[in-house]
């Protein structure tokens, strides 16, 4: 169907990325509230139809209001794969969503005439377990054959004897977690290990996000047994995932023992610790941890500043916060959006004016 908007400007690209990346610090408030000005104005600057830009919209508002998002693409002229992938993913994290939801919504997408992409099938295969569809999932099996996706390993990899490769059970893992069916990959990462098969490092920084609660501690506790067993203790985003698996496990002293055992650190490993006590609420400890991070000359960006900063928004801090921005500012961050967005989950809880924060 053609576009009833009418032609962007040249410039639309640019105006595009800054109000793509408007939403994306939005939506670190977690609120629909902070989405929806940023929608107006894109209504009225013509780029509202924008597929990317709608894209970016659905993806943000998802977790807030999966109604929402809904209209949002429903409103969308141009609907191609990645828009409904990203529908697709929402229903599948939403916890206001059935997997059965998911399904219907595929369904939907395959009678519109979309030929889905090797992004789609991670998405309902999973789908397709959870909600104990065996027929829809060979169904869906083979449309990944018949456009020419089956071999990503996710579908059919396997050895020369006829067994699955690490890397079909990595992909099914991973297919889990990325769309929160959380019990499922923890009994498919089970299968694998009774089955024999070890785990990369792939495998286990693909798997430690759905570990998520104190009642997963212990599977947490095997998974990092593996890590050591199998030599990857020095493998750094595999660390730092299971720094925050601890924190969100509730075992904040392991989290933090791990940390300054690291003989080599990244500045995602400060930000994984920095992250880890604000989402636990632990806002003063993030604070602090954000202090060391400037004495120690270990640098920060922008994923540092969302975390120390809603640290601020959680523990009403707000001279603390105004000291954050003053600082940012001086080293040049404060032009970027996420810094000020995220700030309007303080104005939220608190009732003094915004203009101090936010320049």
């Amino acid at each position: 169907m053609p576009s009833l908007l009418p032609p962007p400007p040249p410039t639309s690209a640019a105006v595009v990325h800054h109000y793509s990346r408007l939403l994306a610090a939005a939506a670190a408030a977690g609120s629909l509230h902070a989405l929806l000005p940023i929608h107006a104005r894109a209504v009225v600057r013509g780029i509202s139809g924008n597929p990317a830009f709608a894209t970016s919209l659905l993806a943000a508002a998802a977790p807030a209001s999966l109604a929402y998002a809904r209209r949002v693409f429903d409103a969308a002229p141009h609907r191609d794969a990645y828009l409904w992938n990203t529908l697709l993913r929402a229903h599948a994290h939403s916890h206001f969503s059935h997997a059965a939801d998911t399904l219907a919504l595929y369904k939907r997408m395959r009678a519109a005439g979309i030929a889905p992409d090797h992004y789609t099938y991670p998405i309902v295969l999973p789908a397709c377990a959870a909600a104990r569809a065996p027929r829809l999932g060979r169904a869906a099996h083979g449309d990944a054959v018949r456009f020419a996706l089956a071999g990503d390993g996710v579908f059919v990899e396997r050895g020369g004897d006829g067994s699955r490769t690490i890397v079909s059970w990595t992909a099914m893992v991973a297919g889990y977690v990325q769309n929160c069916f959380f019990g499922e990959a923890v009994a498919l990462f089970g299968t694998m290990v009774s089955q024999g098969v070890l785990p990369n490092e792939i495998t286990l920084i693909s798997f430690l996000p759905c570990l998520q609660g104190q009642e997963w501690l212990a599977t947490g506790e095997m998974v990092h047994g593996f890590v050591v067993k199998l030599g990857f203790d020095a493998n750094i985003p595999l660390v730092n995932a299971l720094i925050f698996m601890y924190g969100k496990c509730g075992s904040i002293a392991m989290a933090k023992a791990l940390f300054e055992g690291m003989t080599a650190r990244s500045l995602v490993s400060w930000n994984t610790m920095v992250a880890m006590y604000e989402q636990c609420g632990h806002a003063v400890q993030a604070i602090k941890f954000f202090r060391r991070m400037i004495a120690e000359k270990v640098g920060f960006d922008c994923v540092t500043l969302v975390s120390v900063k809603s640290a601020c928004a959680r523990s009403g801090a707000l001279e603390t916060g105004k000291w954050v921005h003053e600082f940012a500012r001086s080293h040049g961050i404060d032009t970027d959006a996420r810094t000020g967005n995220v700030l309007v989950d303080r104005d939220a809880r608190n009732t003094e004016s915004s203009n101090i924060l936010i320049s």
